[in-house]
């Protein structure tokens, strides 16, 4: 089907600080994850999103978050399959940023301060290798 859409926009707060690590191709590639909530009448719940950034994105998502800040991110949707140690097949749930806007009011330290920065990822930083 011609022009599927994937699109996915959460508003959360980061449960951890951001993890980065580099390929060999020196492509940087961050993982971290949002809690977001939910409230219907008297029941909230909070929903844990695996994230995944890449390339220029991943750096200024390690650079400037931080556990407890508060960000909006723009992401698709994607499954990687994988073998574990003992040969089982595997499944991993992620979404990856494209875009990302810090909202502020978070507790880290290495926020640069303005309510409404907003970074956005090139195709040259969206990568499908298994960094991990």
């Amino acid at each position: 089907m011609a022009n599927d859409l994937n699109l996915c926009v959460f508003i959360g707060r980061l449960g951890r600080d951001v993890e980065i690590k580099y390929l060999e191709s020196g492509t940087s590639v961050s993982n971290f994850s949002i809690a977001v909530n939910s409230k219907y009448k008297d029941n909230e719940t909070t929903t844990w999103i695996n994230l995944v950034a890449w390339g220029k994105l991943s750096e200024i998502c390690s650079d400037y978050l931080g556990k407890g800040d508060q960000v909006q991110v723009t992401c698709r949707y994607q499954t990687r399959q994988y073998e574990d140690k003992e040969g089982n097949k595997r499944y991993n749930h992620e979404f990856v940023v494209q875009s990302m806007q810090m909202l502020g009011g978070g507790s880290s330290s290495g926020s640069s301060g303005d309510d409404n920065d907003d970074y956005q990822a090139s195709d040259e930083d969206v990568n499908t290798e298994i960094p991990f």
